[in-house]
């Protein structure tokens, strides 16, 4: 099974994981282009920067949320700093990192954050905070003067959190090209798991659930993926032989249940994503032969589920988890934890088979929980947790020469 983290707030067990004016020079080399990543004898692994990031001196962080913008990376993660576990956010400038921010500085416990950008600039964050014996989502927006970042409350609404009952963890936010903000999370009601999603426009926090509630579903830990050709959120449901993932795409007036990718159950984690002609992609964990193996599946235009090439795994037995998928007009690629390391394949659609990014991310340690992205030339970023599970640090590394 994956490894698991499990961190207390008020009551909740929260799973983490499944598991960025005038700017710096963006990073990577602008010769290496997505199509030169597979082969590049010349490139490795290689740390962004300064490592790790964290600034825990008990060196327990995880739950990393990495994004770029304008190719600056900003990396989020849950430390263990003080005697609470608190969120901080570093960007990376030039051939190091800001100093780290912390993003709950109004107090109270916080862990999940999620970054995102829409592709101008524009950078937001949610995460969960403990708040007068309540959970709720805050959600945060980037604001860049005289080249310094500070971080502001996207509206009164996110700074008091957000949250149908006080029960709120596990955010995911995304941001539509056109800067609009999307939020999933899951709320704990009774003894039950919903999924919440909205949407922030003309000032107000719009619902997209259809339940009395608010809600959308019942679920776990959901997704949310949008570009200008497609909306879906994704989420883990119960099924008699284990997780499944339910999928649901936006109609232009209702978030509208569609197939599952799921062909077994025993979901272990997954990844969401739109490709440029709007249809959902997703990177799945699932439990086969006593074991969970990485699929990358397309939704095609007739409604059904089109397997990528076959299981990623490198060593079929392995246990194989926690994806990050991104997709974009030039390359589709995925990173997952195996075997206490990390390793990145790359869809060649012209062969019909996946390649391997580079060497496998091996530190010492065990590698956990990636987050990938990827820069205007192609070249790829991830972030992750590494350690033993009691010690953990906060890495980022990128592909190049």
């Amino acid at each position: 099974m994956p490894t698991k983290t499990l961190i207390p707030l008020l009551g909740l067990t929260l799973l983490l994981g499944a598991c960025g004016q005038p700017s710096p020079p963006p990073y990577g080399s602008p010769n290496l282009t997505a199509s030169a990543l597979t082969p590049c004898p010349a490139c490795t692994w290689q740390d962004l920067g300064p490592q790790p990031l964290d600034v825990s001196p008990d060196h327990f962080s995880e739950g990393t949320s990495l994004t770029l913008a304008g190719g600056q990376a900003l990396v989020a993660w849950s430390d263990l700093a003080g005697p609470q576990i608190q969120v901080f956010v570093r960007e990376a400038l030039g051939a190091g990192w800001s100093a780290p921010v912390l993003l709950n500085a109004e107090g109270g416990e916080a862990v999940t954050p999620s970054l995102a950008a829409d592709g101008t600039g524009s950078v937001a964050v949610a995460f969960t905070q403990a708040s007068g014996g309540r959970t709720v989502i805050r959600v945060k927006r980037r604001v860049v003067q005289g080249g310094a970042s500070s971080w502001v409350p996207l509206d009164p609404l996110s700074d008091q959190g957000l949250s149908a009952n006080g029960r709120a963890f596990l955010p995911h936010l995304a941001l539509h090209p056109d800067g609009t903000p999307y939020l999933a999370w899951t709320e704990q009601v009774g003894g039950q798991l919903k999924v919440y999603v909205r949407r922030y426009r003309g000032g107000t926090w719009q619902n997209l659930g259809a339940n009395a509630d608010g809600s959308l579903d019942f679920g776990n830990n959901p997704k949310v993926a949008i570009n200008r050709n497609g909306l879906f959120v994704a989420y883990t449901q119960n099924s008699p032989d284990g997780p499944r993932v339910a999928v649901r795409r936006w109609n232009g007036s209702a978030l509208q249940a569609v197939a599952s990718p799921s062909t077994v159950g025993g979901a272990g984690g997954f990844s969401l994503a739109v490709d440029p002609l709007g249809a959902a992609v997703v990177a799945v964990t699932e439990f086969r032969n006593g074991h969970h193996d990485v699929l990358v599946k397309r939704r095609s235009g007739g409604g059904s589920w089109v397997t990528l090439g076959g299981p990623l795994d490198l060593n079929p037995a392995a246990e194989a988890n926690q994806p990050s998928l991104i997709v974009t007009p030039d390359q589709t690629a995925v990173v997952w934890a195996e075997g206490g390391a990390l390793v990145m394949k790359r869809w060649d659609a012209a062969a019909g088979r996946w390649t391997l990014v580079g060497e496998r991310i091996n530190p010492p340690g065990r590698a956990r929980r990636p987050t990938l992205a990827a820069a205007p030339d192609g070249v790829p970023t991830v972030a992750f947790d590494q350690g033993d599970g009691q010690l953990t640090d906060i890495r980022v590394r990128r592909f190049g020469p």
